[in-house]
């Protein structure tokens, strides 16, 4: 498999012209996120992709740092912003692992679509801890693949072992609730996004 960047820089036409899945379900998740944002927190979007929900929330909160591995993905993103006159987004092209991130810097952080992806879970939650202010939010959203028995989910995980995708983890979501709650967290709420393939929303605070 090549780097994960590449594969995501290939695709990301696809994302540019591929219409919302659901639209409803989607306008009731970011209701969701703005409870918990404040006109001054500083987020971090980790895995931002064309820059959807960076885009939904950034009038709520005070700045966002969306950061993605794909340059393309990032240039989809930032004409959107432009186009919607967002001026508080920042897009770089980097990892959450990028050293001029210094710790308690986010009072938010989101990964959504992200977590399946990281091959050292333990490694990027510490990490998510690090970055995130005293009792600072992490909202995730995934999907919980070995729960769905559809034969997309298993030609997913093929594709997966046969390295024509990057490395894909097919999580139940106790393992997924396993993961967050041994890291630094206290999990607060958790609710099922979709049904097939299940996603799960986990909001947890950092202890």
């Amino acid at each position: 498999m090549k780097k994960p960047e590449k594969f995501w820089d290939f695709i990301s036409g696809v994302f540019a012209k591929k219409p919302m899945d659901d639209e409803q379900l989607f306008g009731e998740t970011v209701l969701y996120i703005k409870q918990h944002l404040h006109p001054n927190s500083v987020v971090l979007d980790c895995g931002c992709g064309t820059g959807t929900l960076s885009n939904a929330i950034s009038d709520n909160v005070q700045k966002i740092n969306a950061i993605d591995i794909s340059g393309k993905m990032l240039n989809i993103a930032k004409a959107r912003s432009l186009s919607l006159n967002k001026n508080n987004i920042e897009y770089l092209q980097t990892s959450i692992y990028d050293n001029t991130f210094k710790e308690n810097t986010f009072d938010i952080i989101f990964a959504f679509n992200v977590f399946h992806f990281i091959e050292d879970s333990n490694r990027f939650l510490t990490r998510v801890s690090e970055l995130l202010t005293p009792n600072g939010i992490f909202i995730s959203s995934t999907p919980c693949l070995r729960e769905s028995r559809r034969f997309s989910s298993e030609f997913m995980n093929v594709l997966s072992k046969l390295g024509v995708i990057p490395k894909i983890k097919m999580l139940t979501f106790f393992e997924l609730e396993k993961l967050i709650s041994k890291a630094p967290f206290e999990i607060l709420d958790k609710k099922t996004n979709s049904e097939i393939p299940r996603d799960y929303i986990i909001l947890a605070k950092s202890v």
